[in-house]
């Protein structure tokens, strides 16, 4: 069920060292169609008591697994021979152990027309020492068209963002995308440490470059971020996807 299992990191992030590994990754791909319920056995993956009480898709049986394989390999990783727990809170976050951080996406591709490889679903983890950060924030997003990007600009982009991004010389749907994939990464990133987040439109962009971008609380967050913090998103893209990370360190 799962395929092409990575620990390369997609990002060029000041946050990864070859020498002094302060973040762990792991992606792959997974095909939901060949799960089987033997398959959490196979990859090491314990079914938690909130999934074995619901009658779930084995489209989310799937990504549970692989996003749960994901996160373990990662903390594998960095802490060889570990017994890794992995829980559920109550809003079916993560529940990563005390002394990590970390973050999971998945991803399928909905259009076969622009992905023929429909059945490749992506997932992906990213954990680090809760020492060293506040918190971390991946996401994976399929590339949208120029029109499904319309229907949602309103959604993710504020009048000043719109401006913006229309003088630039690359696809709507890109853009949007784009946005919309860091914002999510920046909130699961600050999900632990604020509780004042309540729209896309809570953040701003102030710069776009080649591999990262830089937004802007456009309220105060918390005693610790005002509108005049900056946060740096890191960007990829990866084989008709958008992933981003956010990275909250603690120095």
């Amino acid at each position: 069920m799962l395929q092409n299992i990575s620990f390369n990191c997609p990002f060029d992030s000041r946050e990864f060292s070859t020498t002094d590994l302060l973040l762990s990754y792991c992606s792959c791909h997974f095909n939901w169609r060949q799960f089987t319920a033997d398959a959490y056995a196979g990859y090491g993956i314990k079914k938690p008591l909130e999934l074995a009480s619901t009658n779930i898709a084995p489209k989310r049986e799937a990504e549970f697994i692989a996003g749960r394989y994901c996160a373990s390999s990662a903390i594998m990783k960095m802490y060889p021979n570990r017994e890794i727990t992995i829980g559920i809170r109550p809003d079916r976050s993560p529940h990563w152990p005390q002394d990590i951080v970390g973050s999971i996406s998945h991803s399928h591709s909905q259009n076969p027309k622009q992905n023929p490889k429909q059945n490749q679903s992506m997932a992906m983890a990213v954990i680090g020492s809760a020492d060293s950060f506040y918190g971390l924030g991946i996401d994976c997003e399929e590339l949208l068209s120029d029109q499904a990007a319309l229907e949602i600009s309103d959604l993710v982009l504020n009048p000043r963002e719109r401006r913006l991004l229309a003088g630039l010389q690359q696809q709507w749907g890109f853009l949007v995308t784009l946005l919309f994939s860091a914002k999510e990464s920046l909130f699961k990133a600050l999900s632990s440490q604020v509780s004042t987040i309540n729209s896309f439109h809570d953040f701003s962009l102030q710069n776009l470059g080649s591999h990262s971008l830089t937004l802007r609380p456009t309220k105060r967050l918390n005693n610790s971020w005002s509108t005049d913090s900056r946060f740096r998103i890191d960007y990829s893209k990866r084989a008709g996807h958008i992933v981003t990370m956010a990275v909250i360190p603690k120095s």
